[in-house]
């Protein structure tokens, strides 16, 4: 009896040990695997400086030196757009300054709208914050915060609003195709 006790206590305790060792040689993996994948992410999320040489370009190289022009585009049609539409000292003004910058498109949208034209309507851009969307890589997206400064039939006042313009690739240029305007809030 003491002999059967004696050698279920020792099956036990192997059985323990092994269970333990089996723990902690999967844990010290567990840990190489984890600095594994961070070494891995850190490589991965690590960009590299667009150098502008003479040499030839890898396909990767070609394609952030592309979106770089891209957006460089992109940001000063938006810049164009947000001087357009906002500082103007007519409708008409305002009109003609932004047809140029939309796709035909918009144009179609704009000459529907055209009876509004009011001459005794003024703006000024007071301020201005852009935020370029790289998602979007056949039409980019740019969110600007803009204020400015509208005076009509002489009472000025300011007003803030987001202003999201959704922009395409026309003629070789690129123009907004869409706007969405979201009034945020007025201040005298």
């Amino acid at each position: 009896m003491k002999k059967g006790l004696l050698i279920s206590i020792a099956v036990i305790l192997f059985v323990f040990a092994g269970a333990v060792f089996y723990y902690v040689t999967s844990a010290d993996n567990n840990e190489e695997t984890k600095t594994e994948k961070t070494s891995k992410k850190k490589k991965a999320t690590e960009q590299e400086p667009i150098e502008i040489t003479g040499e030839k370009k890898s396909s990767q190289e070609t394609t952030n030196n592309e979106e770089v022009i891209k957006e460089k585009g992109v940001r000063a049609s938006n810049q164009q757009l947000i001087e357009a539409y906002f500082t103007y000292s007519s409708t008409e003004e305002q009109f003609q300054h932004i047809y140029p910058l939309v796709t035909k498109e918009f144009q179609a949208k704009m000459e529907e709208a055209a009876g509004i034209s009011e001459s005794s309507a003024r703006s000024t851009l007071v301020s201005q914050e852009s935020y370029y969307n790289k998602e979007r890589f056949f039409h980019p997206t740019v969110v600007n915060i803009i204020t400015n400064r509208v005076t009509v039939n002489g009472k000025s006042y300011e007003q803030t609003n987001y202003v999201r313009f959704l922009f395409t690739s026309e003629d070789n240029h690129w123009k907004m195709n869409d706007v969405t305007i979201t009034p945020i809030g007025n201040t005298k």
